[in-house]
């Protein structure tokens, strides 16, 4: 049934944006038609179509975001930045935009302006772990170790299934010689995922090492 309902409507979208080529919405649902369906390049296709049409319709803001998402995973950064840009200009507190805005300044080696961005994500949305995540990463490769324990502290605390978060309070932990709580973060992530060969590794590793030496993988 599913299976059909999605085909019934998938060419009800395509019937209607033929039908009606000139009006925004067919394209845009038939964009988002086949985002849902893992059809990014078709998906693309149509939000810019949508979006040609009518720059500021009802949902454009969310049909930039997913534009910028898309420009993201094809290495379009400026691209990227233009979208976001875009769906944040319509919508100001759009927290999962900023947060990609923020990846696609990081991308670009912007850091600063990156930071920024995920900080608004988060200050629009204290529950998006993604940006809490990003920042946290951006702090690690600053080396503002301390700074990054925070956001994965708060990561795993908003997603206690987040088997990466303890990984990462792991490598944070054992970066700063504090091998003890490193290893039960490693096996902590162990526990939510046997299959975290990262965290695998860094037991492994931890155990092996000589007083001193350095941190784990992601």
């Amino acid at each position: 049934f599913n299976r059909f309902k999605d085909w019934f409507w998938f060419h009800h979208h395509a019937a209607a944006a033929a039908k009606s080529p000139a009006k925004y919405r067919p394209h845009h649902n038939l964009g988002i038609a086949f985002m849902e369906h893992g059809d990014s390049e078709w998906a693309r296709n149509e939000l810019e179509k949508a979006l040609s049409i009518d720059p500021t319709y009802p949902k454009a803001d969310s049909s930039y975001n997913i534009l910028g998402r898309i420009y993201l995973e094809r290495s379009e950064y400026d691209r990227a930045q233009y979208a976001l840009t875009q769906a944040i200009a319509l919508r100001n507190d759009f927290a999962d935009a900023h947060n990609n805005l923020g990846v696609a300044y990081d991308k670009r080696g912007e850091q600063a302006k990156a930071t920024a961005e995920y900080k608004l994500a988060i200050e629009y949305d204290p529950a998006l772990t993604d940006a809490y995540d990003n920042l946290g990463l951006i702090y690690v490769k600053q080396g503002r170790y301390s700074e990054a324990m925070e956001p994965y502290l708060k990561v795993a605390e908003l997603d206690p299934g987040n088997s990466g978060a303890h990984n990462d309070l792991g490598n944070l932990y054992a970066i700063q010689g504090d091998y003890s709580k490193a290893l039960s973060e490693y096996r902590a992530a162990l526990a939510i995922d046997p299959n975290n060969q990262g965290a695998r590794a860094n037991i492994q590793r931890l155990q092996g090492m000589q007083a001193g030496t350095g941190a784990g993988s992601r």
